[in-house]
């Protein structure tokens, strides 16, 4: 698929979204008022996360990357009774922070595992999450890749760094999410792992990236 051809129907985005918040609304209900900002998961991909976790029995997860996708898998792993191991790691250790403080708040710290890991140079050469700070991660099922902040780091394909961390420690199931593949360097991040991962590939919602391997049920909204 060509990149430069693929033009948004914002009338379906809008209904994927509306469709997703009536499915958040039992794990936020009590959360007022959630920032979506431009650099927040959709409502959308975050439900496309949620329904791979229940569906799929995900029990292995981590995402990089932290913000309002931290606050509701780790209410979705509360409320359903989901005894899973989920980490959640980013590089900004002043918004880990309030991120910790909304799970304390709503007593949810104990489902989420916050790991705080400053972009580095790795002993591979890629800059990247401080693989240090991962140590002791062995096996994962659900890879949500947010992170590092691209715009920021000055690096639009940083992203693509996190495969040499993640390949060797994927389930024989397994799914991963990269967002913002509306942008051509994580659309072709998307169409690279792809092929190294001999996965089944998936543009949902014209921004969520997806492979899934090995055995799976149907997670997409519409």
């Amino acid at each position: 698929m060509n990149f430069k051809y693929r033009l948004f129907n914002f009338s379906k985005l809008a209904n994927s979204d509306t469709l997703a918040m009536q499915g958040l609304h039992p794990l936020v209900k009590d959360f007022g008022y959630l920032p979506f900002t431009g650099s927040a998961l959709s409502p959308s991909a975050i439900s496309t996360v949620l329904n791979d976790i229940v569906i799929n029995n995900r029990k292995d997860i981590i995402e990089f990357g932290s913000g309002i996708s931290t606050l509701v898998i780790a209410s979705l792993l509360k409320s359903n009774n989901i005894k899973a191991s989920f980490i959640s790691v980013d590089e900004d250790k002043i918004w880990l922070e309030l991120i910790q403080s909304q799970l304390n708040k709503f007593d949810l710290i104990k489902f989420c595992d916050l790991k705080y890991a400053p972009v580095k140079k790795n002993s591979n050469g890629n800059s990247w999450y401080d693989y240090d700070k991962l140590a002791g991660i062995k096996t994962l099922d659900l890879i949500l890749v947010d992170g590092p902040n691209a715009k920021f780091q000055n690096s639009e394909n940083i992203r693509k760094n996190a495969f040499s961390f993640i390949e060797n420690r994927l389930n024989e199931n397994f799914s991963v999410f990269l967002d913002d593949c509306n942008r051509p360097s994580e659309f072709q991040i998307l169409k690279n792992w792809s092929k190294k991962l001999n996965a089944k590939e998936l543009l949902l919602y014209q921004h969520l990236g997806v492979l899934l391997k090995g055995k799976h049920f149907n997670i997409a909204l519409l």
